[in-house]
């Protein structure tokens, strides 16, 4: 992210990133209502971004990450680790290529659900069969 287009904002965020105090920072900028100042500058988002990015640089790169990104790193990796033909490569090319796949919507992870509806009709009905078995026996049903 560039420099904000207000000197001033851009001076808050340099200082916010360096660790001072938002109303300090601003008061440093030059604005009268200093505690104003930096409640309205903290809720703009330009700011904020920038001074996040000011306070750590690699939160731009992390920013940048999107799905062919991690996906084609994540296939370097799995070659990287295919090109040793060792068990400990194979193991992690494997892994690579199944977090690509998982990632890209090609493996979904199923499960069985059992809804407490299919539940309460079971046990309904094995308590009309112990009912109607202890009828039959001529005893009176628990």
């Amino acid at each position: 992210m560039p420099a904000l287009n207000n000197p001033r904002h851009e001076r808050v965020a340099r200082a916010i990133a360096a660790g001072q105090a938002p109303a300090d920072a601003c008061a440093e900028a030059g604005y009268v209502n200093a505690a104003a100042a930096a409640r309205r500058l903290a809720a703009d988002a330009a700011v904020l971004g920038r001074v996040c990015e000011l306070a750590d640089p690699s939160a731009a790169a992390r920013a940048e990450m999107t799905l062919p990104a991690v996906t084609r790193r994540l296939m370097e990796i799995a070659g990287k680790g295919e090109a040793g033909g060792q068990a400990a490569g194979l193991s992690v090319a494997r892994a690579a290529v199944m977090d690509a796949a998982k990632l890209n919507g090609l493996v979904v992870d199923k499960s069985v659900v059992k809804t407490e509806a299919v539940d309460a009709r079971e046990r309904l009905t094995r308590l009309l069969a112990r009912e109607v078995a202890a009828q039959k026996a001529g005893q009176t049903p628990r």
